[in-house]
C-alpha cells in the first residue's frame, strides 16, 4: 500500500524513504560504520502490523535482533501525582535496584 512507507532515519542526517529492499543492505552498512548502532523502529498505530513483520525480518536476516520499538502513546513524562504506586514510580524504583 502507498501509505505503509518506510522511513530511514541515521542520525544526524534527516529521515529518507526507503524501500523495503533497501533496508537489508543500509542496515549492514549502517552497522558496519558504527557496531555500537542503537536501533529504534517507530510504528504508527495505524501502520499494518504486516509492515512492521517484514522490517522485522529484514533486521532478523542481517542479525541486527536487539532493537526497541516506540509507539504513539501519550506523553507519560508529564508530573503526574504520585502515590507510589504509579508505572513510573514503579519502574523508577527498579531502575534504581
Amino acid at each position: 500500500k502507498p501509505e505503509n512507507l518506510i522511513f530511514w532515519r541515521l542520525e544526524p542526517q534527516p529521515e529518507v524513504k526507503i524501500e523495503l529492499e533497501q533496508l537489508e543492505k543500509a542496515l549492514i552498512e549502517a552497522r558496519i560504520r558504527n557496531p555500537k548502532l542503537r536501533i529504534a523502529i517507530k510504528g504508527h498505530k495505524d501502520a499494518e502490523f504486516g509492515v512492521i513483520s517484514d522490517i522485522m525480518d529484514v533486521f532478523q536476516k542481517t542479525n541486527n535482533t536487539r532493537f526497541n520499538l516506540v509507539t504513539n502513546f501519550e506523553d507519560d513524562t508529564k508530573p503526574a501525582e504520585d502515590d507510589g504506586t504509579s508505572s513510573r514510580s514503579v519502574n523508577d524504583d527498579l531502575a534504581r535496584r
